[in-house]
């Protein structure tokens, strides 16, 4: 969004806007195995991938259907790279049993929430330090502890007292991918300068919300 909006501050440069699919299992599979099946990574990261573990994870992040799927597979990768290197640092494993043991931990969700709120009460410290941060956060869950869709309307309905901080703090929780907007993945549906709605990251991170 921010490149978008420099590039039409500037009308006499061209530029057209093209939709990127979000990934899917054979993308998904390819960036699990991909270290492992190009020479020159392989090399450089010295990193074993079990058979099977791309496809279980492809499996995994596609079944909440609304997720964006890179930023999860970002943040699973990166954890599961530091914790195959604390096992075996020569030539870490990407196994199966090493997988699940983050799928009983939540995918180290929570770690990632606490460093997103750090990040934002660093950004907005009245928003985090008042609850409203969280309390916003938790609007976008179910009693099932799953996400739950917002539009706008409803935040400006819940929040009608601090509408002055509500649209600052939804972007800076998108920014983190703390929100996501699902309209981005449907372009048809998306309002030109005015937020869409919203809801979180991923169904897995609806309990680590509730729960703080």
């Amino acid at each position: 969004a921010e490149i978008d909006q420099r590039l039409v501050e500037r009308k006499n440069l061209p530029h057209v806007n093209v939709f990127l699919e979000r990934l899917g299992r054979a993308g998904i599979a390819e960036v699990v195995s991909g270290p492992k099946c190009r020479n020159r990574l392989d090399d450089c990261y010295g990193l074993e991938v079990s058979d099977g573990l791309p496809g279980l994870i492809a499996d995994d992040l596609l079944a909440d259907r609304d997720s964006p799927v890179a930023p999860m597979l970002a943040i699973l990768l990166a954890d599961l790279w530091e914790a195959a290197k604390t096992k075996r640092y020569d030539r870490p494993v990407f196994s199966e049993e090493l997988y699940q043991e983050f799928c009983s931990r939540g995918l180290s969700l929570d770690d990632f929430l606490r460093r997103k709120l750090e990040t934002l009460s660093e950004q907005q410290p009245a928003a985090v330090k008042s609850g409203l941060a969280l309390d916003v956060l938790a609007y976008h869950t179910t009693p099932l502890g799953t996400a739950e869709q917002r539009t706008l309307e409803d935040l400006e309905q819940i929040y009608r007292h601090r509408q002055d901080a509500l649209p600052a703090l939804v972007q800076a929780c998108r920014d983190l991918y703390l929100l996501v907007d699902p309209s981005e993945n449907k372009p048809e549906l998306s309002t030109p300068n005015r937020l869409g709605p919203s809801r979180l990251t991923h169904d897995t991170l609806a309990p680590h919300v509730r729960r703080r």
